[in-house]
């Protein structure tokens, strides 16, 4: 009788990726990373919840709803926003036909869900967004590396620049090498990527590596740079809960030091073009969160330092 199970073979050593963590029956690395991700960013949204009051099962219902609509909307924005020819938005709605993740489409719906959550439960919205902050991190964190075992979102590529003379066009250009200083054919944690990839097609298609070519030019792991990056917010959000001075300040700094991160380590991928003023339209949408961040923090931290109450009137506590 066969084994139930076989390990995947489809390994670069020294590239560290593995698109498959079992070949039989198939589990993808960026499904079983996405799934990880989201048990740990439950346990860490469950444990947290307890600590401030929360009863644990909104979390659990939470967790019943965010994983359905989360993928709705990053399907819709990946067929509305990285079809080409775009598709129309329309067409887009019809997520059933397939297409790819958008995180920041994710977000949204998320989001959405939430404040109508909170709304029909009437628990306080800005109390259950600081208590799931650090988890959206740590679930970003797991998904990041889920794509860098599965080849997508790549960064720039690391060569000289005579290898990209055959690319004409100068957007493209900028996107594959958008800082030449910081992406020398000598970075030593550059990272290869092998066929049925993103970066190896996009390569190919550039007539920057020959057909049948055994993987494609180095590239930044940019997936990992978010990785770790996210991971670290995760702790500081965590960290930062108990020196919190009110409701609101958690998710604020999430949002700041997302769209930040995100803003940063989108000049080193490849995958997207610029579209406005040299920025890809995740770039644009990360300034908006963070703006967005920055706008709440200002205004809880205002609302705080306001008296409690007024001489001569009665106390009201105002459920944010």
């Amino acid at each position: 009788m066969g084994t139930a199970f076989s390990f995947s073979k489809n390994i670069f050593l020294g590239d560290a990726m593995y698109r498959e963590i079992v070949s039989y029956p198939h589990i993808g690395s960026y499904s079983a990373l996405l799934l990880a991700g989201f048990f740990a960013a439950y346990l860490l949204a469950r444990r947290r919840a307890k600590k401030n009051g929360i009863e644990g099962r909104h979390i659990d219902n939470i967790a019943l709803l965010l994983p359905v609509v989360c993928l709705m909307g990053a399907r819709f924005f990946s067929r509305l926003f990285d079809f080409s020819p775009p598709i129309g938005f329309l067409e887009s709605l019809k997520i059933w036909k397939g297409g790819g993740l958008v995180f920041y489409g994710g977000m949204v719906f998320g989001v959405i869900a939430i404040i109508a959550y909170v709304k029909a439960t009437k628990i306080r919205l800005l109390e259950f967004s600081d208590v799931l902050a650090p988890s959206l991190a740590l679930g970003l964190a797991f998904g990041r590396v889920g794509c860098f075992l599965s080849g997508c979102c790549w960064g720039d590529v690391c060569v000289d620049p005579a290898r990209l003379n055959s690319v004409t066009n100068s957007l493209t250009h900028f996107q594959l090498r958008t800082f030449p200083s910081l992406s020398s054919p000598n970075l030593f944690f550059a990272v290869q990527f092998p066929p049925d990839t993103g970066a190896y097609e996009q390569h190919l298609r550039l007539g920057l590596i020959p057909a049948k070519a055994a993987h494609s030019l180095p590239v930044h792991p940019t997936q990992l740079y978010e990785a770790i990056s996210v991971l670290g917010l995760c702790l500081f959000l965590n960290i930062g809960s108990n020196r919190r001075r009110t409701r609101g300040e958690i998710i604020s700094e999430f949002c700041v030091g997302y769209g930040s991160i995100r803003f940063f380590v989108e000049f080193f991928r490849a995958d997207t073009p610029p579209v406005y003023f040299g920025m890809s339209i995740s770039q644009v949408i990360s300034i908006g969160i963070a703006c967005v961040g920055l706008a709440l923090f200002i205004f809880v931290r205002k609302s705080h330092q306001k008296p409690a109450t007024i001489p001569g009137t009665p106390r009201v506590e105002l459920i944010a």
